[in-house]
């Protein structure tokens, strides 16, 4: 830094002593530009996620042998997080080959079809998710997460029926039952919408999602 400030200084003059120099600090701040532009998650961070997200884990790639894989779920964890949507599809992509047990492929494939969904490819989206159902059939998240774009297509009879599939799998997930109600909202159902908001309440009190849907149902 100090050998910039002088050269600036100078009028950014280059004797022939010191180009070498020169040349050094900017090879520097190229390898550190680069790094700064391609880190993703790494260090204290992936703990970070590892532990946010510990029930979506599981007992994903715990094996002393799999570090590695490990690594690089959380990283695609990190890219969903992170807004490095694409970057996530390739970690995730790649890891999915390296699967082995139900909850590696519960991992990988969810947090696969998130950021699918997050890059607006909903159609990889669905057929990930369809994918991860086959794996893990009774997982409320990814049959609650189908529903839900299933009601932005306006599929709605695909959407209900993932969605009371959600809530079979887990009662005690208020995701679903928002879900549910804001299915039967968008469809203009007033009267559906209701019993699954306030269940949605009973469990989780701030989801506003469902305050407003209940807001509408009643006017």
């Amino acid at each position: 830094t100090l050998f910039l400030v002088q050269t600036a200084n100078n009028g950014w003059k280059i004797d022939s002593s010191n180009a070498v120099k020169f040349g050094l600090v900017l090879i520097g701040l190229v390898i550190t530009a680069v790094k700064m532009a391609t880190r993703t998650g790494d260090g204290p961070s992936l703990k970070k996620y590892e532990s946010l997200y510990q029930k979506e884990i599981g007992a994903a790639f715990s094996a002393p042998d799999r570090k590695k894989e490990k690594r690089t779920l959380l990283k695609g964890i990190a890219c969903y997080n992170e807004d490095q949507f694409q970057k996530g599809i390739k970690l995730l992509t790649s890891l999915k080959r390296s699967c082995r047990s139900r909850d590696e492929y519960g991992a990988v494939l969810l947090f696969l079809a998130l950021n699918y969904e997050n890059s607006g490819l909903i159609d990889q989206a669905i057929a990930t998710y369809e994918e991860l159902l086959k794996h893990k059939p009774n997982y409320s998240r990814a049959w609650s997460n189908l529903g839900s774009i299933y009601t932005d297509k306006g599929l709605f009879d695909k959407s209900v029926h993932a969605l009371e599939e959600a809530i079979r799998c887990d009662e005690s997930n208020p995701f679903a039952w928002n879900n549910l109600a804001q299915a039967h909202l968008t469809a203009s159902n007033w009267q559906k919408v209701i019993a699954p908001a306030l269940r949605a309440l009973e469990l989780k009190s701030d989801l506003y999602q469902a305050e407003n849907a209940l807001t509408i149902a009643y006017f």
